[in-house]
């Protein structure tokens, strides 16, 4: 190498040195530049900035970092930046993808990593942190009766679901209740001074789950966003952290990140804190099953969690939907991970029906029993009807040995009539179907089938559903007869909106009764057969029914569209439908009935089995 190629050589490199050198110091003003627009309302950052911003959050929120104020504008501006880039990832723009990417980010190392910090730090150091951030404006705080009342007289506590009348429209059941006042409501406690609790507060009110990424089916695997930022580590601390405080006000906002966690975890069930590693950290927080009784608050919010997911995940397998809800990986394989720690709260479920078995003998129109009996008849459902063929067998043995058959039968005995008890009934149904050892146990019992015989299960009741399909369960003779019958009759009194709601309520639980089924050789769906011959004629109905529906909207569409010719206003008046609105109600309903019946008439040849599994 001679003189002038060593001085090339030299001169670039200096040049390159001062380029990186000159990048980061222009970086530095970027950021330094970016992160004082936060501190104004309405700020507007280029993308470059916001990713900038992005950087800033997430190293201010770790422990090391000295000299850290939130604002409560800069707070505010997270919330609203990531509420503006919306939740949709489907067909963005590159470009429009990256600052939804920053802005969750942004977002989430303010109100999940920098908020964890503060729960963990001393009193000193958190003031520190948020001495500069007050709630614009604390939520009005409701009391015990306006909690009960706004939430019917079933209202749940901590975030459990609210039961819904068997004859409503819904598809569910349950519906769990958004709901992390509820402690403060409960004790009704006002706050009148911001302590670090009272910022704490602020901040986790604020922390939806789609704020985070958590409902993004898409956001998934090692290079995703939701891994890569560690989110959901920060929120298990997060909630791990509230749950060990000894300051009740505290500990009370343990359920905002777990609201987080249960969404993420009912779309996306893998991942470094999936189901598996999730569900084991909250109930050891929770101390599930260390202290059976109704009392325990914690008890409750660990079952709620549990029976919301076995809904999410498996409502196609318990008669409360006939499709998935959107989940990951395969359904099968969703359900599997969820199955395993079902299988380890068992013993805890036992010990909960059978409290709740002795006190529905006195009390069976108790919210708050009910609320736990349901959950807890979930998730046996699930457990049932979600068995492998290696284990159908234990699993039966299981629920009788353990207590939670002979406890779930009694409690069915007190409160099959109940509007309330659909998960009840449901549960039995399916056990009985799935688990031979179920069967053996309930075929035996002499007062369960005098119940049975009640006026409430015949063929022209409301749970005539119900009455013919324990048929068989029971592997009566002319079960098969009986269930055709029970689908025709709703099928021909399709202009009477009970007889839709009953219809469809048949057809979900037909379709969870064949696949729990699978194991045991018996069908119900047989091509040819009379349950089969029945839903193609209740589909014939349904489709002439749809195409009335598309006629009278269309004459009635153009009757009311407005012309150039005809601006007479009492005119289009008077064409209006005023009971438009529940005729599309009902036409909606069944047209998820004919949905439905699309699932089980596509069924024979053991489609159905396969398409649940």
């Amino acid at each position: 190498m001679d003189a002038d190629d060593a001085r090339a050589i030299a001169d670039a490199l200096k040049r390159a040195t001062m380029s990186a050198t000159s990048t980061t110091a222009s970086k530095a003003t970027m950021r330094a530049r970016a992160m004082e627009k936060m501190e104004f309302d309405f700020p507007e950052l280029t993308l470059e900035e916001l990713e900038c911003v992005a950087d800033a959050c997430k190293t201010r929120a770790r422990d090391d970092q000295r000299d850290v104020r939130l604002t409560t504008t800069f707070a505010r501006n997270c919330a609203e930046l990531v509420t503006a880039v919306g939740t949709n990832d489907g067909e963005e723009s590159d470009e429009a993808r990256r600052r939804a990417t920053a802005a969750r980010s942004v977002f989430g190392a303010t109100y999940v990593g920098l908020a964890l910090r503060v729960a963990r730090t001393s009193e000193d150091e958190g003031w520190e942190i948020l001495s500069r951030f007050s709630a614009d404006e604390e939520a009005e705080l409701e009391s015990q009766e306006e909690m009960v009342s706004s939430n019917g007289t079933n209202g749940a506590k901590n975030g459990t679901p609210t039961v819904v009348d068997y004859a409503s429209d819904g598809n569910e059941d349950w519906e769990p209740l958004e709901t992390e006042r509820t402690w403060y409501a409960s004790q009704n406690i006002a706050q009148t001074d911001e302590s670090i609790t009272t910022k704490l507060r602020a901040l986790m009110q604020e922390l939806h789950p789609s704020r985070v990424g958590a409902t993004i089916s898409s956001n998934k695997g090692p290079s995703s966003e939701w891994e890569r930022s560690k989110i959901g580590n920060a929120l298990i601390d997060l909630f791990e952290t509230f749950c060990a405080s000894t300051d009740e006000e505290r500990r009370a906002l343990r359920l905002c990140p777990l609201r987080v966690l249960r969404e993420r975890w009912a779309v996306v069930s893998s991942g470094e804190i999936g189901i598996d590693a999730g569900l084991t950290r909250v109930f050891a927080a929770l101390k599930f099953g260390e202290e059976v009784s109704n009392g325990n608050e914690d008890l409750l919010i660990a079952l709620e969690l549990l029976g919301y997911l076995c809904l999410r995940i498996g409502a196609d397998t318990m008669g409360v939907s006939a499709f998935s809800f959107d989940v990951d990986e395969s359904s099968a394989t969703a359900r599997a991970k969820l199955w395993s720690q079902v299988n380890r709260a068992i013993p805890v479920v036992a010990k909960i029906l059978e409290q709740a078995a002795r006190s529905m003998k006195t009390n069976r129109d108790d919210p708050s029993q009910q609320e736990i009996v349901g959950l807890s008849a979930l998730v046996l459902t699930f457990y049932a009807t979600n068995v492998s063929a290696t284990t159908a067998n234990n699993v039966g043995q299981r629920i009788v040995s353990s207590g939670c058959l002979r406890a779930l039968v009694n409690i069915f005995a007190n409160v099959y009539d109940l509007s309330f008890a659909e998960a009840v009934r449901r549960s039995l149904l399916l056990l009985t179907i799935a688990c031979e050892d179920v069967y053996q146990f309930v075929s035996r019992v002499t007062s369960l089938r005098d119940i049975l015989a009640d006026s409430a299960f015949a063929e022209d009741a409301t749970l005539a559903g119900h009455g013919a399909l324990w048929n068989f369960a029971l592997r009566e003779n002319d079960s098969e007869s009986h269930v055709a019958s029970v689908i025709q009759r709703f099928a021909d009194e399709l202009e009477n909106d009970t007889a839709v709601i009953a219809l469809r309520d048949i057809l979900l639980l037909t379709h969870a009764c064949e696949r729990a089924a699978r194991f045991g050789r018996r069908r119900l769906l047989v091509k040819g057969g009379e349950v089969m011959e029945a839903l193609k004629r209740a589909n014939s109905n349904i489709i002439d029914i749809i195409t009335s529906f598309a006629r009278v909207r269309d004459e009635h569409l153009r009757i009311t569209r407005p012309s150039d010719v005809d601006d007479d206003e009492n005119v289009k008046k008077n064409a209006e439908n005023p009971k438009a609105p529940d005729v599309e109600k009902r036409r909606e309903a069944i047209v998820e009935v004919s949905k439905i019946l699309k699932t089980l008439l596509s069924s024979s040849d053991g489609a159905v089995v396969r398409k649940s599994d």
